[in-house]
């Protein structure tokens, strides 16, 4: 549910260990609910509730921990393409270690610096 931020209301995830499993999986998901009858209608009556939406694939560069937890923060940064390479090794050598000090700590459950490859306006 969303609670602060843009104009966004719900989100969804799921998550796979490649790109390719990501996508795979996507369409093994919309292939299962298509071939339902019941299914494909209660897909249909979704869409009404919610008509708008953006997908996004995001490739985890940097990360600690385990599963997501109950509750999650995003901060989609636009960043200089040209460097992207070092905003990455900076939350390798800044941050990641913090928020791995947090994890082990139990003060998040986990956090991730994800690359973008597919979707909307945040790209970097």
């Amino acid at each position: 549910m969303h609670n602060t931020g843009g104009q966004w209301r719900r989100g969804q995830y799921y998550s796979a260990p490649s790109i390719a499993a990501l996508l795979a999986a996507g369409e093994k998901i919309n292939s299962q609910i298509d071939a339902n009858a019941k299914s494909k209608a209660l897909g249909k009556e979704f869409g009404t509730a919610c008509r708008l939406h953006d997908d996004y694939i995001w490739h985890r560069v940097a990360g600690g921990g385990n599963a997501p937890g109950a509750a999650a923060f995003s901060v989609y940064y636009v960043c200089d393409s040209s460097r992207e390479d070092q905003a990455d090794e900076l939350v390798k050598r800044v941050f990641a270690p913090v928020y791995d000090k947090m994890v082990a700590d139990g003060k998040l459950t986990s956090w991730g610096w994800l690359e973008h490859v597919v979707g909307g306006e945040y790209g970097g």
